[in-house]
């Protein structure tokens, strides 16, 4: 997690600080195909907070959300993290289902509250990636019925470099600039060969064979015979 400068000098006082994360969803509907923006924080209230100069709404989801402690690790490799959110009533969980959530982008923040002032410290990065998969599960509600919990498996943004070249450069992949039909024929390319520097061999139609002269013999006179060698 990468803080900036002016927390990091508020972290080093050692002061007391209250910490709730901060979930932002961008995701596809279903039913209109547009995409569509979530947000859902921690806190009890809705909130406004401001993240990369951009002004978000988090609903207030206080216990509704349950994140398991982040991990990370150096170098290349996907990290998953896991998200809980819930219990939710049948009518919430149809609604959910009207999003793509597959590979939907995810980023969690951490907000930090200064605990005398309850004023916001800063909102660091805390993850970055996809929704890899969600499931829903039977809960109990608050009010003794049943509902459920939606699981949400997290990939980090690691994932973009294990995209393959085909995937980068396929044809539906290059329509999603402008309609760019570049790589139209790519998956057949290979199988089509390419003469470079030299004029392609044309072989010449057989010429049929006449009573008076064997096959391959011209109706006219020889390049030699037509200047009298």
């Amino acid at each position: 997690m990468l803080l900036d400068p002016s927390t990091e000098a508020f972290l080093a006082g050692r002061p007391g600080i209250r910490a709730r994360w901060l979930i932002w969803i961008e995701a596809k509907n279903r039913l209109t195909g547009a995409e569509q923006t979530q947000g859902f924080w921690t806190g009890d209230d809705d909130a406004t907070f401001t993240i990369g100069g951009q002004s978000r709404d988090y609903f207030g989801a206080g216990g509704f959300i349950a994140l398991r402690e982040l991990t990370y690790e150096a170098g290349t490799n996907v990290q998953m993290q896991r998200l809980t959110m819930g219990p939710v009533t049948e009518e919430v969980k149809q609604a959910l289902r009207t999003y793509e959530p597959r590979l939907a982008p995810v980023e969690v923040h951490l907000a930090l509250f200064d605990t005398t002032t309850n004023a916001l410290i800063g909102t660091p990065r805390a993850f970055t990636g996809w929704i890899d998969d969600l499931a829903f599960r039977e809960a109990a509600l608050e009010n003794g019925s049943s509902g459920y919990q939606c699981d949400l498996t997290l990939a980090s943004s690691s994932r973009e470099g294990t995209r393959t070249l085909p995937l980068k450069k396929s044809d539906s992949a290059q329509q999603e600039r402008s309609g760019d039909r570049g790589r139209r024929y790519a998956a057949v390319a290979g199988s089509i060969p390419v003469w470079w520097g030299e004029q392609r061999h044309v072989p010449a139609a057989p010429v049929a064979a006449t009573p008076n002269k064997p096959a391959g013999a011209t109706g006219g006179a020889s390049w030699d015979e037509s200047r009298g060698h």
